[in-house]
């Protein structure tokens, strides 16, 4: 191990070197390690996921299962998060690293998998500007539970960050790409409007999975998603491109089927960023 590069609700993650090359290891956490059925279910996850290979997708390489640690490609740059706190981060490099997103996100759908984490934390941007979409500590098949999936929802906790997360998931629901696509559309509004749509009156995101103490505006939170609808991105910064309001406001329909799909926001990213090129450059 090298250093300390983050920390999620699975585990924490290091910089190390693994088979002569850099990469990234997650240390579950001692909640998770002591879990013997979560652990045979990441073991299978993590089988599945190592067969995947795509340019906007962070390769899962190995599983450590006797000390707890999968290994995964690591990534030279920064997170999407640390973009969006950046005042000198440009619109259009925004939404460029989103479409990456939606391609990866395309890419898993036709594999008929979930992310259900799709957040700016686990979205990582190289120090050439492409990004992929990572942390898949809660990539599941859609389509019919196996056994290994039921044993992870019987534990009756919500998973991923609550502002990111589609009505239907909060409501119990089981998640499908209809959800991954409501949690890329937050994101979406959150880098074009600097903001999120449902926001507790704290700003303070909150985790509920594995233990973690909620924060009092969770509930705010859950509330607005089921019930608020979210004003277009340009009402907070104007020359948003409309194609990003519509784009953002199609992901965020509380119901998934009037939901538009991640090929739609692929397609309204790449007219966005094009626009915002050609405008900048007649300027």
């Amino acid at each position: 191990m090298k250093e300390r590069v983050g920390r999620g609700s699975f585990g924490t993650v290091y910089r190390a070197l693994w088979e002569g090359r850099e990469v990234a290891v997650k240390e579950l956490h001692p909640w998770v390690r002591q879990d013997a059925g979560r652990l045979d279910a990441l073991r299978q996850e993590v089988d599945l996921l190592r067969s995947l290979d795509h340019e906007r997708v962070v390769r899962v390489l190995a599983y450590d299962g006797e000390n707890g640690r999968v290994v995964m490609e690591f990534v030279r740059g920064k997170t999407f998060r640390a973009l969006l706190d950046d005042p000198g981060s440009r619109l259009s490099a925004l939404l460029a690293s989103l479409q990456d997103v939606a391609q990866g996100l395309m890419f898993l759908h036709s594999r008929r998998l979930v992310h259900k984490d799709v957040k700016p934390e686990n979205i990582f941007v190289s120090e050439s500007g492409g990004a992929k979409l990572g942390d898949f500590g809660f990539a599941q098949r859609t389509g019919g539970l196996g056994g290994w999936l039921r044993r992870l929802a019987g534990r009756q906790r919500i998973q991923g960050t609550v502002a990111y997360m589609a009505p239907e998931i909060l409501k119990g629901g089981s998640p499908s790409g209809k959800s991954d696509a409501f949690s890329l559309g937050v994101v979406i509004y959150e880098a074009a409007a600097l903001r999120r749509p449902f926001r507790s009156s704290s700003e303070q995101i909150s985790k509920v999975e594995g233990g973690a103490e909620v924060s009092r505006g969770a509930g705010e939170v859950v509330r607005k998603i089921l019930k608020h609808d979210p004003e277009p991105p340009s009402r907070a910064r104007p020359g948003v491109p409309r194609e990003i309001d519509a784009v953002a406001l199609g992901l965020l329909a509380k119901d998934p089927s009037e939901r538009l799909e991640v090929t739609h926001a692929f397609m309204a990213l790449r007219t966005a960023v094009a626009k915002i090129q050609a405008r900048r450059s007649e300027a």
